[in-house]
């Protein structure tokens, strides 16, 4: 999530803590553990201390056979989420900000059904 917010492809973060992009698809999927000394390394090259990546962390196991499938499904880290908002904090301009809030607010308003009433 952090890598996608700050705009960095997995080959450009790959190449700060000296791995293959493969590496960090394997690490971002879930496919291979990470050790705490290549933890620092990815802490260091996205800018963010050592426990950003423990703060969503539960001391509890998901219960067995959920597979962290409500995480998935989170509409906050869906990546098109992340790149609207990376491309929204670009845009300078106050008033157009203002403006697109508006514009998404009533497209979501148009949408929605409407109650009988």
């Amino acid at each position: 999530m952090r890598r996608t917010l700050l705009g960095i492809s997995q080959t450009e973060l790959a190449g700060r803590v000296g791995l293959t992009f493969q590496q960090v698809q394997k690490y971002e999927r879930g496919a291979n553990q990470l050790a705490a000394s290549r933890l620092f390394h990815f802490s260091q090259a996205l800018e963010v201390p050592i426990d950003y990546f423990f703060e969503e962390a539960s001391l509890s196991a998901p219960p067995s056979g959920q597979d962290n499938a409500d995480e998935r499904d989170n509409k906050i880290t869906r990546r098109e989420t992340l790149e609207l908002a990376r491309a929204f904090q670009s845009i300078a301009s106050d008033t157009v900000r203002r403006d697109l809030i508006t514009l998404v607010e009533n497209i979501v308003k148009s949408l929605t059904p409407r109650s009988a009433g």
